[in-house]
């Protein structure tokens, strides 16, 4: 950008600036992460051994990317953690009644748990009869062979191939009930041609399918029921808690020099976590609930909102530092009082996330007293005439910005998709 002489600050120079300020720091994220993906070296410092910025996770190790990834995921609110103790608590009751009750073929019984389980009580319910039809109706057939031919060891030969195939073919096809009624035939065909089988094996197999799919559906009843649908309202209240903190951190960290907290990365640990909670949430089925926070939420519009506290907040403090945007007082403080409103507007929010409480939205005008900015712009227009140019004048900007297009998101999160009867992005206006 070509120097300006002191004292010819216009607030179309400003916006511009800070405009093509924005442009540039896109732009290099854009090429970070293509020669990230590509295998190219990247510039020095892009990884942080703070495990903080962007790209914290290029040129680490994989084992040491696996042990953050873990490490994150320890917690209960965490839907990898929650699926990982529902499947070990089942398929460890699954071992105990099969041990005590001298199953014959306990694995059958592991296999349908695995089978039936999913990540939700209501999906595990979807799956169990179909698997519990398909297990019946393939046990009757295999039964009758099986009484039929029990010394005809060329007819289980001659079927095994076909049944193998349609077991793991049809179930996508023609639904799941229809692969486990070919998968019973499989193993009874499988079975008969180790050792002389009677009807009894198709029995057996019966058995430890409803052992099985009872005992998996019985622990996903009792633990994390809902899944990612019932996590990810308290996974966004938590993005929106620790953005909004990470928010007034940065705000006032480059405004009066206050001391970096740890806020930014605790946003980032929240934000991996929904998003965690939103991929599940998204191939679970869903059934209609009551008007609410629960049902009307734009939850991507809340992730959008998570990832941009974390990249712009970044941006901020390693382009300014503590205390930097002091040198126009009024600015700092317009700051410094958007980003606490905005903490303080969406308290309520996260509370009626976590609750499933829901309330009616704010009306539009109801956050219009945030410094827009064009307020900053005229600040240090004003302030800074006579100065020779800042860049950092343009950071004031941006952060101004930020904050506008946060509020603005966060209350078209709040509001019902349907009732807005709009697509508009909620970071359309965020230069206007």
């Amino acid at each position: 950008m070509r120097p300006r002489e002191a004292g010819t600050y216009s607030a179309t120079t400003v916006r511009d600036g800070a405009i093509a300020l924005d442009i540039t720091h896109t732009a290099d994220l854009v090429v970070t992460a293509a020669r990230i993906a590509l295998g190219a070296p990247v510039p020095a410092g892009t990884a942080s051994p703070e495990v903080h910025g962007a790209f914290w996770y290029a040129g680490r190790s994989t084992a040491e990317l696996y042990y953050w990834r873990v490490r994150a995921h320890l917690t209960p609110r965490s839907v990898c953690f929650q699926n990982a103790v529902r499947t070990a608590v089942a398929l460890s009751a699954v071992r105990l009644v099969v041990g005590e009750l001298s199953l014959a073929h306990g694995f059958w019984a592991l296999l349908t748990t695995l089978t039936v389980m999913r990540t939700s009580a209501a999906d595990t319910r979807t799956a169990l009869r179909p698997a519990l039809r398909g297990t019946l109706a393939g046990a009757v057939v295999a039964a009758l062979i099986l009484h039929f031919a029990v010394d005809a060891p060329v007819v289980y030969a001659v079927m095994l191939p076909p049944c193998m195939f349609l077991a793991f073919a049809s179930g996508s096809v023609l639904g799941p009930g229809w692969g486990q009624a070919f998968f019973t035939l499989t193993v009874a065909a499988a079975f008969s041609q180790v050792a002389r089988s009677g009807p009894e094996l198709a029995a057996a197999r019966v058995l430890d399918v409803l052992a099985g799919a009872f005992i998996g559906a019985f622990v996903g009843l009792l633990a994390w029921p809902h899944g990612g649908t019932g996590e990810l309202r308290r996974a966004c209240a938590g993005v929106l808690d620790q953005g909004t903190r990470a928010v007034t951190d940065v705000t006032d960290t480059i405004t009066e020099g206050a001391r970096v907290t740890d806020a930014l990365p605790g946003a980032r640990l929240a934000q991996r976590i929904a998003e965690a909670s939103y991929a599940e949430f998204a191939i679970e089925r869903h059934v209609r609930r009551p008007e609410g926070v629960a049902s009307d939420t734009d939850f991507q519009v809340i992730m959008l909102v998570g990832n941009r506290v974390i990249t712009m907040g970044q941006i901020l403090l390693d382009n300014c530092p503590p205390g930097a945007l002091a040198a126009w007082p009024l600015s700092a403080a317009h700051l410094r009082d958007a980003a606490h409103r905005l903490r303080l507007s969406t308290l309520e929010f996260s509370h009626d996330l976590r609750s499933g409480q829901g309330r009616p939205a704010p009306v539009d005008g109801a956050t219009d007293d945030a410094p827009a900015d064009s307020t900053v712009i005229r600040d240090v227009c004003a302030a800074s005439a006579g100065r020779d140019p800042d860049p950092l004048l343009y950071y004031a900007v941006d952060a101004a910005i930020w904050l506008a297009s946060l509020q603005r998101a966060i209350g078209a999160a709040r509001t019902p998709r349907a009732a807005t009867g709009t697509t508009t992005s909620p970071w359309s206006e965020g230069l206007s």
